[in-house]
């Protein structure tokens, strides 16, 4: 059986679609959490030590069910 040096390091960033970026930012500061990077109206992120999370905005449905997580590979 041949071993697959290829893999998941790591968590690199969890993604949250936000119908209201602004109030997803203040909610995330509100935790204490501050903004690493930014692109005013389309992104936001935040580091949970070496965790990101990422805030998108979306006019979507549903505005509560949509997640994603970003794998960092060898």
């Amino acid at each position: 059986m041949t071993q697959n040096t290829q893999g998941v390091r790591k968590v690199g960033i969890i993604i949250f679609l936000e119908n209201n970026l602004a109030a997803g930012i203040e909610f995330y500061k509100t935790l204490g959490l501050t903004m690493t990077f930014s692109l005013p109206d389309k992104w936001a992120e935040f580091e949970v030590g070496d965790i990101k999370i990422g805030l998108c905005p979306t006019d979507h449905e549903p505005f509560d069910r949509h997640s994603g997580i970003v794998f960092e590979v060898d």
